[in-house]
């Protein structure tokens, strides 16, 4: 997976338009620091359930956290 999310990355993808919102910083602050950021619509809400399952441990998300960025991915994919 998380070499998909790399090719994801790298494959073309406008940049995502940012709405400012904390769950975003949050998205963008975590998980930026180690991959460029993949849009919201780059997965269906179950596969983004998957992804923030898999990476809140390593990314240290809080479960607070990790339900908002969720939340916001699920909102703008």
């Amino acid at each position: 997976m998380l070499a998909a999310m790399g090719l994801l990355s790298c494959a073309g993808f406008a940049p995502m338009v940012g709405s400012g919102s904390r769950e975003e910083a949050t998205y963008r602050d975590v998980c930026g620091s180690c991959h460029d950021p993949v849009p919201p619509s780059a997965y269906t809400d179950a596969q983004w359930r998957g992804v923030i399952n898999r990476m809140q441990a390593e990314a240290g998300l809080t479960d607070l956290e990790a339900k908002e960025v969720l939340a916001w991915l699920e909102q703008n994919n």
